[in-house]
């Protein structure tokens, strides 16, 4: 069994948070996600997904604390997600890799087809929502 560890940034902006969906040639699918990606090497958790959202998105983000932790499995692969809150520091966010981007609010969050190892974080994010502080 091949383990991967993957993280993913909980952009928050005022009550609103970030969301991609996948491009039709990742796996899975058209799905919703909090973006982010594999942690390579040495990288910290930090340095990795400021990596992933620069290389993604074209965003600078100061990267906070850790939203919450999933594992999952895909076939032979266990991906060991971590979310971490994300500000934006500069930049707007564009879809390099991705179908689409949205912000998104509490009401908007579950209407949508997530990733599967995405899905156990979305109270974690919601609880953020309800409490967040206009960035």
């Amino acid at each position: 069994m091949k383990r991967v560890r993957v993280v993913a940034g909980v952009v928050l902006r005022g009550q609103q948070v970030l969301v991609c969906q996948r491009s039709m040639t990742q796996f899975p699918p058209g799905v919703w996600e909090f973006p982010g990606g594999k942690v390579e090497g040495r990288e910290t958790d930090e340095a990795a997904l400021a990596r992933e959202l620069r290389e993604e998105l074209g965003i600078q983000v100061v990267v906070g604390g850790q939203v919450g932790v999933n594992e999952h499995r895909y076939g032979d692969t266990t991906i060991v997600l971590v979310a971490y809150v994300a500000v934006i520091e500069v930049g707007e966010p564009v879809p390099h890799e991705h179908d689409a981007i949205r912000w998104v609010g509490r009401e908007s969050l579950r209407q949508l087809e997530w990733a599967p190892a995405d899905i156990p974080l979305l109270g974690a994010v919601d609880a953020l929502l309800e409490g967040a502080a206009p960035y």
